[in-house]
């Protein structure tokens, strides 16, 4: 039963990456909007094709992933050490609880 799924679903991912790139490519050749404001698929593989060939692709990566890195680990510094001293400090913890509950119902991922 689970390998005739598998199948399914992929065809299901391909197809509808199709009908996004069929629908985007209709789009251009009705509305023209030019390069600049909508590009043509073509377009952005040739560009992205360009940008894996001379190292821009990666040089970017590195670059966007390396701000993460470093963005990241100045959340954790800051959130372990609010979260030992609100831990440790109880009058501090009642004063900052209800901002906490307040933010509490964003979601993690945001």
């Amino acid at each position: 039963m689970k390998g005739k799924a598998f199948p399914k679903a992929l065809y299901y991912t391909v197809a509808s990456f199709t009908v996004v790139i069929v629908l985007w490519q209709v789009a251009i050749m009705v509305w023209r909007p030019g390069d600049f404001l909508l590009p043509s698929p073509l377009a952005v593989l040739r560009a992205l094709v360009a940008w894996v060939v001379d190292g821009t692709l990666a040089l970017g990566l590195r670059d966007s992933l390396g701000r993460f890195v470093v963005g990241y680990s100045a959340a954790v510094a800051v959130g372990v050490a609010f979260g030992l001293l609100l831990g440790l400090c109880n009058s501090l913890f009642r004063y900052a609880y209800p901002l906490i509950q307040l933010v509490r119902p964003i979601a993690p991922v945001a």
